[in-house]
């Protein structure tokens, strides 16, 4: 098997505790975003750092999509996870068990293959609730 390819590896750190999701931070006007841009979001310095954005947070919002996008089956689904900074994160989420978590739930990052582009794994974070294995 191929080894996966990041679909961006500048989203993410592996560090000892696992995957943390990293942005990016104005040095000047101290905005933080994600994913990390080459000019601030706010205020237009193109002094910008990087920032943990951290491992988890709580699901804001969730939708099970049920067409397929021609890498994706139908019927996985995306939302939003809100950080303990304030950020929203949007991406896919690994369900645990027959239903999709509930607003509010704790949920963690973890890096898993999302698709195959000509045979190659495409690897990247996903989400999934904090209380699954």
């Amino acid at each position: 098997m191929n080894s996966p390819t990041p679909l961006r590896p500048d989203l993410y750190r592996i560090d000892a505790s696992g995957p943390v999701l990293t942005g990016g931070r104005c040095t000047r006007c101290g905005f933080t975003g994600f994913p990390r841009a080459a000019v601030c979001l706010e205020c237009g310095s193109e002094s910008m750092e990087s920032a943990d954005i951290g491992s988890g947070g709580e699901l804001f919002a969730e939708s099970t999509v049920h067409m397929s996008n021609g890498r994706f089956p139908a019927g996985y689904s995306v939302g939003y996870v809100l950080f303990p900074s304030g950020i929203r994160v949007f991406g896919q989420i690994r369900a645990a068990g027959d239903h999709p978590p509930s607003m509010g739930s704790p949920m963690r990052v973890e890096i898993a293959t999302l698709y195959e582009d000509d045979g190659k794994p495409i690897e990247s974070f996903r989400f999934y609730p904090a209380d699954a294995a």
